[in-house]
């Protein structure tokens, strides 16, 4: 599919030509004028931040503000006007840091690791820290800081071989110490570790839980139904919170809080009484009438969704009531389907079935995994209810075993080896059977396919990459890109089309030039975007910032569009058919 990236607005004439549109002066919805975002900004924070670099209000485009404690910052003008704290770092939501990691590790392990080693470069890349024990070991932070809140691998080894030889009467005894008196275990039948057992809560009954969940030392579970009633908000305690924020501003006696994403009423004196999602109230929206926001109607959605879609959808069966409520929508190939709003204005979610995202029901996936596996498998004792269930799955060697369905058909018998993890040598024989010897894997650490690693390229240095996508067949995401404008070169020799590459407009510029990845004929223009255009791309010195190519791309396609030049982009992840779309795209051009 092509692809006109969709953080970008595109006016009413954006054509249903998959990505290619022919560009006419935009018109332009009622926005706010500099002055009156000034005074919103500094009304809103007292005066707190300076705005003498903002030279313009536009939706989609960053505005720079300077804030007295961190220096300037860029930030969309209405995600300004709706945050909470303005600066992003006064609000806790800046880059982390090595020394925010090993701060918040401490909080978590206490003295157990030493963190001297340690250089923390985002969430999912490993860091080293040292048991005092057994000496270093690498670990990605969000395993270190959350969920499990994992340690040092051999002290987790030897902990699960003593755990290996407990008793019942061991297990139920250190599950008082850490429980009390809230579980009976009568009905507990010790088998293993790992093996769920029976428990018995005194307010909700009978629950599985495994003895190392319900033993463990960083986060001993209990009763689910008990956990879900303690962590839901009270009325009482969302108004509390609700007071912190917005003082004495509203009048919640009317409040009945069901949920974070459900709406509650509230009473502006002003305007009277209006409702609202309750954590967007929690993240400082107010009444949308003192913002001078209205309330979106049928015919406001259905104009932002054009912009968005083009003519892609009918919307004449649309009712909107809420931003959560869902639509009835008309996709033209498929008929009509059930979205919310929000999904749909963000432009990451249409169509179910144009993206294959159907539900799968029982009998297509006992084809799908019978085609995948060649008939491995015995499903006779499948109860399916959606691609998210948990399945009973016969191996002809290993018997019975439980996976999701969606797990299923990307891997098999776990006994057979299917989930077996790999070792550091272990997976750089597989990454050389994909990629041979393009890449230098001398510094990379294995730990878990979900986790990055890193990898040397040859041409443009190291990058950190998922393990799983690496054997996926990715590789060096700048490489990635480069190949992509090679094939779209190779299609238009083939052609016979007349082409300039890194075309340059004396009047289309940021601070110099932006150049074009091919001028076309004298017409149109053909850009292919690589990863870090759409998200931050790892290259070895962090994530980098895709804000600059965001902008640069904004700035290029508001230029076609005014001049009347057809534009086609091309995505990363449609390199495998670039020959179909430059095709069309080219025979659109000669029309």
């Amino acid at each position: 599919m092509i692809f006109v990236p969709r953080k970008t607005v595109l006016p009413l004439s954006f054509t249903s030509f998959r990505g290619i549109y022919e560009a006419e002066p935009p018109t332009m919805s009622k926005r706010l004028s500099i002055a009156e975002f000034k005074e919103r900004a500094t009304a809103k924070f007292g005066g707190k931040f300076g705005y003498d670099r903002v030279g313009f209000i536009h939706s989609k485009e960053p505005v720079e503000i300077y804030c007295p404690d961190h220096g300037y910052f860029t930030q969309l003008p209405h995600l300004h006007l709706r945050s909470k704290y303005g600066c992003p770092k006064c609000g806790g939501t800046g880059k982390k840091t090595t020394a925010d990691f090993v701060k918040e590790a401490k909080a978590i392990h206490g003295d157990r690791y030493g963190y001297d080693k340690t250089h923390y470069v985002n969430s999912k890349t490993a860091v080293t820290v040292t048991c005092q024990e057994h000496g270093d070991f690498h670990i990605a932070p969000c395993k270190h800081t959350s969920g499990r809140k994992q340690g040092c691998p051999e002290c987790a080894r030897l902990e699960r071989n003593e755990s290996s030889r407990m008793s019942k009467g061991e297990f139920i005894r250190k599950a008082i110490v850490i429980h009390g008196d809230r579980y009976s275990y009568d009905k507990v039948e010790y088998t293993g570790y790992q093996n769920p057992v029976t428990i018995t809560c005194s307010k909700h009954g009978d629950f599985q839980k495994s003895p190392s969940n319900h033993l463990s030392k960083t986060n001993p579970q209990g009763c689910p139904k008990c956990k879900v009633r303690a962590s839901r908000k009270t009325t009482e305690q969302f108004v509390a919170e609700a007071r912190v924020i917005h003082a004495d501003r509203y009048d919640y006696s009317l409040v009945k809080y069901r949920g974070n994403k459900l709406p509650v009423e509230i009473f502006c004196p002003t305007h009277g009484a209006f409702e609202q999602e309750a954590k967007s109230h929690l993240h400082g929206h107010g009444c949308p009438d003192c913002a001078g926001v209205a309330p979106r109607t049928t015919e406001d959605f259905i104009t932002e969704a054009r912009e968005v879609w083009g003519d892609k959808y009918y919307y004449a069966k649309v009712d909107y009531v809420s931003n959560n409520e869902k639509v009835i929508i008309t996709c033209r190939d498929h008929g009509d389907f059930m979205q919310r709003p929000h999904s749909h204005l963000i432009g990451y979610e249409g169509c179910s079935k144009c993206h294959g995202r159907g539900k799968t029901d029982m009998a297509t996936f006992i084809e799908e995994a019978t085609e995948k596996h060649d008939g491995k498998f015995d499903y006779s004792e499948v109860a399916f209810d959606s691609i998210d269930s948990e399945i009973t799955i016969i191996c002809p060697i290993h018997g019975r075993f439980r996976q999701k369905a969606k797990n299923h058909l990307r891997s098999g018998c776990p006994d057979c080896g299917g989930s077996r993890r790999l070792t550091t040598e272990e997976f750089i024989e597989k990454a050389r059977g994909v990629h041979g010897d393009l890449y230098d894997y001398s510094r990379t650490r294995y730990l878990r396919a979900n986790d990055n690693v890193e990898i040397h390229c040859p041409y443009h240095g190291p990058f950190h990459q998922r393990a799983s996508h690496h054997l996926g067949r990715s590789g060096c995401p700048i490489c990635r890109q480069s190949r992509g404008e090679f094939r779209v070169e190779q299609v238009l020799k083939r052609l016979g089309v007349g082409f300039e590459q890194q075309k340059r407009f004396p009047d289309c510029r940021n601070v110099n030039e932006l150049p074009f990845d091919f001028f076309v004929g004298d017409r149109g223009v053909i850009e292919f975007h690589g990863e870090q255009h759409f998200w931050p791309v790892d290259f070895g010195k962090g994530e980098s910032d895709p804000a600059p190519v965001s902008k640069r791309d904004q700035i290029k396609e508001r230029y076609c569009r005014e001049k009347g030049i057809p534009m086609l982009i091309v995505r990363f992840d449609e390199i495998d058919d670039v020959e179909a779309i430059v095709k069309r795209f080219v025979a659109k051009l000669r029309a």
